[in-house]
């Protein structure tokens, strides 16, 4: 009934910022300080369901079109992550995490010299580098943070709630156009009227976590059947965008956790069901229904290989890059000079670090790849490898189609981290030492790490 209740609000929420734009100046405000209370008084649990929401109503936010900036939610949780870290100690993987961060900022020099309006200058840096900032922050605050199994569900429904909400606007907005028509693009009527490759995104992470707590076999089946419920409604309106990136992330996180699952002889029948159930009724009920709706075109942008001028960016930025290997051309003084005349803004984070950042980006690449492979080796239980897997391939696959324009990216990479640092005592010495560090396990439920 709760989760029922949970969900039921961010439903009526997102009506109601459809309605009244307003209402989304209201929450976001509500929102930060509710946060920085959490952070300043609260155990780091509730702290990590706080980011969680937060990461999950940034693009319910955006699709308002409000007053609100657009780095909002990237600034809300670097502000509740700032004060929780002055309460906790905070080690692990602090100065990689910091180091990645301060390798990007020499090259601001080049952007603030470029620019001649001080406001310009502050609005191109914060757009570029507010997100590498929560990346930094939200790596060092789960790195320290030790999260049960019950914990980790409540911080994947603290991200469903406010997806709930985005679907609820791109159904709303899908429903009422008569007549809609579908090309080979994106289309923005589906996605709310916002981006749709942001929107699909959101709406493809929520299913992500639905999935993966189906998994949980430790979950009653009538909750496991509402979150097949809801994983399938968030697939289908993630699909409708005609942005490939949600339902393309999802299935190929859902694949990287397969593969260390299957291990498990128990976790292997749940994911031969599940994985047969999906597979019959979306061939047989869902994809000839929205073929049908779409008329035809729904096939043919999925089977098509177009990257949407992704590998033409990718290869303006390795050029610019040659041409500037020390410090780059500075945090967004590419978007001027990949096209002359166009102004066009990176989609693969990988190449913008290059061309942007220089030789220096080049050695954060480099970091992050090192916290990566360390995140995944510090998971010793099969099932929190698996997990692990799962979100650092979605953050590593969302930095390669959509940048940083997200808060998500960064709040999945560090959820990684507390994952497998979470799994790092046998079951003995966690049950010895209290219960707040038992990882998470089948797929959710708390295993030895023997």
């Amino acid at each position: 009934m709760k989760l029922l209740l949970f969900l039921a609000a961010h439903v009526l929420l997102g009506v109601a910022i459809r309605l009244v734009p307003a209402v989304a100046i209201l929450h976001a405000v509500g929102c930060l300080a509710v946060g920085i209370f959490v952070a300043g008084t609260r155990r780091t649990r509730y702290v990590a369901y706080t980011i969680a929401y937060l990461a999950g109503s940034e693009v319910l936010w955006r699709l308002s079109k409000t007053s609100l900036f657009h780095e909002l939610a990237q600034y809300e949780i670097a502000a509740v992550v700032l004060v929780a870290l002055v309460r906790m100690r905070a080690s692990r993987n602090r100065w990689l995490a910091l180091g990645y961060f301060l390798l990007l900022l020499p090259s601001a020099a080049l952007t603030i010299g470029a620019l001649d309006s001080a406001d310009e200058t502050r609005q191109v840096l914060s757009f570029n580098l507010s997100g590498p900032l929560t990346l930094m922050l939200c790596i060092i605050f789960f790195s320290n943070v030790r999260l049960e199994a019950a914990d980790l569900r409540k911080v994947f429904w603290s991200l469903i709630g406010p997806v709930i909400g985005i679907a609820t606007i791109a159904v709303l907005s899908t429903a009422a156009v008569r007549d809609l028509e579908f090309g080979r693009q994106s289309n923005h009527i589906t996605a709310g009227g916002f981006g749709p490759n942001q929107v699909s995104s959101m709406l493809g992470l929520a299913a992500l976590f639905a999935i993966l707590m189906v998994l949980d076999r430790t979950l009653r089946w009538r909750i496991r059947i509402l979150l097949l419920g809801i994983a399938g409604v968030l697939a289908i309106q993630s699909a409708l965008t005609f942005s490939r990136a949600g339902v393309l992330m999802a299935m190929c996180s859902i694949v990287a956790a397969s593969v260390f699952l299957l291990q498990n002889g128990r976790a292997r029948v749940t994911i031969v069901v599940v994985g047969l159930v999906l597979g019959l009724v979306g061939n047989y009920v869902v994809a000839p229904r929205l073929e049908e709706f779409t008329h035809g075109q729904i096939g043919e942008r999925y089977s098509s290989l177009d990257s949407d001028g992704r590998t033409k960016i990718a290869s303006l930025d390795l050029q610019i890059f040659a041409d500037n290997p020390l410090l780059g051309v500075g945090p967004g003084a590419a978007t001027e000079l990949r096209i002359e005349g166009r102004h066009i803004a990176a989609h693969t984070e990988y190449t913008r670090m290059l061309a942007e950042h220089g030789c220096l980006g080049a050695l954060a690449i480099v970091l992050l790849v090192l916290l990566g492979l360390r995140t995944f080796r510090q998971a010793r239980a099969i099932e929190a490898r698996a997990l692990v897997a799962a979100l650092l391939a979605w953050s590593a696959l969302f930095l390669g189609i959509n940048g940083m324009r997200l808060a998500a990216v960064s709040f999945v990479a560090g959820l990684a981290c507390s994952i497998a640092f979470s799994s790092l005592r046998p079951a003995k010495a966690r049950k010895a030492r209290g219960p707040a560090v038992a990882p998470p396990g089948s797929a959710l439920q708390p295993a030895s790490t023997s």
